[in-house]
């Protein structure tokens, strides 16, 4: 949720959204989340739209459901049932 909300800050500033991570003030394309967990990147981004996607990663994978959780510009989560309300 953090990085969709730095996506909306980008576009705000740029008028469009970030391609990468790199262009969400991070070191790299791809990061990894502090718990490790997860690794996430921006999927096809457009100038006004993006795709967010966190993959599961040591322990996660284990959740066989969610292993890859999306977001995107309209704020929609998937697959649904593996976001907290």
């Amino acid at each position: 949720m953090r990085f969709a909300n730095l996506q909306e800050q980008v576009f705000v500033d740029t008028r469009a959204y970030a391609a990468n991570m790199v262009g969400l003030g991070e070191s790299s394309a791809t990061i990894t989340t502090e718990s490790t967990n997860y690794e996430i990147q921006v999927l096809n981004q457009t100038a006004t739209t993006f795709t967010l996607r966190a993959t599961g990663k040591n322990n996660q994978v284990k959740d066989v459901g969610c292993v890859t959780l999306n977001i995107d510009q309209l704020g929609t989560k998937t697959p649904r049932d593996c976001w907290e309300n």
